[in-house]
């Protein structure tokens, strides 16, 4: 997986407007390389997990002519992998990347692949 760096600082500055809520995104791009970023709310109050706007996530479906390529999300006091909540949410995207954005300490980011609760790591360079 590929992320522009405009994309990729933009990710990380959107996580770190919403701390300590979780920020959610999608990605969007074509051969595996993400160059735009389209900011989702976090209906949730916790500062744990989100909950998409399910209006929202269907109209930005609606009016884009390709399909996402991944997924984001924050953890504003977590590591940048999937936690099992986020595995099982997978399963509502599909052979959808999820990028995953940690807070704690030093902002790092990571990429996964999760299908039928296999989490498979996946390289994420910046170009």
């Amino acid at each position: 997986m590929r992320i522009s760096r405009g994309v990729y600082d933009a990710v990380k500055l959107q996580a770190q407007a919403q701390n300590p809520k979780e920020a959610v995104g999608l990605l969007f791009g074509k051969d595996l390389t993400i160059d735009r970023l389209v900011p989702l709310s976090n209906i949730s109050e916790s500062r744990y997990s989100f909950e998409l706007n399910r209006e929202q996530v269907d109209a930005v479906l609606s009016a884009e002519t390709i399909a996402p390529i991944a997924f984001f999300h924050s953890h504003p006091t977590d590591i940048d992998q999937p936690s099992t909540a986020d595995i099982e949410g997978a399963r509502a995207w599909p052979g959808i990347y999820h990028l995953i954005v940690s807070l704690q300490d030093v902002p790092s980011m990571r990429c996964w692949l999760i299908h039928d609760g296999q989490v498979i790591p996946e390289p994420l360079e910046i170009v």
